[in-house]
This record gives structure tokens, sequence and C-alpha cells, in this order.
């Protein structure tokens, strides 16, 4: 395809006439994640992934009573505290090497 404008002339050499790709957008109105709140409670993988395990093994810890959850608006929600109380029930032990 000829171009008109400049004829014999390559488009991709037209030597700036073009505009040319305008910059990437980048959001700069979010506030940085280290000030967002704590959430009260996790859900399964959230839970899962604060305590580097598998969503697996999650349900295997409610199912056997080692965590507590409750369920909100059809979704089941492991609060913070029982997170932390089972870390604290589970590390303080000592390690048999």
């Amino acid at each position: 395809m000829k171009n008109d404008a400049n004829p014999g002339q390559n488009p991709a050499q037209n030597n700036g006439s073009l505009n040319p790709l305008p910059s990437p957008v980048v959001a700069t109105s979010l506030p940085p994640a280290a000030h967002l709140p704590e959430p009260l409670a996790y859900n399964i993988n959230e839970a899962a992934a604060a305590l580097n395990v598998s969503t697996k093994t999650v349900r295997r810890l409610l199912w056997r009573g080692k965590l507590t959850s409750c369920k909100a608006l059809r979704k089941i929600l492991i609060p913070r505290e029982q997170i932390a109380n089972f870390l604290k029930a589970t590390c303080d032990k000592p390690t048999l090497n």
C-alpha cells in the first residue's frame, strides 16, 4: 500500500510525521498496600496463603477442630485471632531433632 502523502516513502520510515504510541497509564491514586488495614477474617484461600499451606490443609484443620470458622454471607470465614491462636499453640512447642 502506497502512502499518498509521501510517495515512495515507507510508512514505517515516516520521520516522526505520525504521532507515537501513548505511554502506558500508571495508577498513582492507589495507596500502598502497607497502609491497608488487616482483615478481621480470612476466607479459606486467604487463610491457606497466610499459613503457607494448601486449602485442603485448612479444611482439614477446620474439620479436626484445630481452627474454628463462621459462615457469613454464605462464605466460610476464619477470624484472624483463630489463625494467631493456632500458630501460637503449635509453634510454642519444642521440636524434636
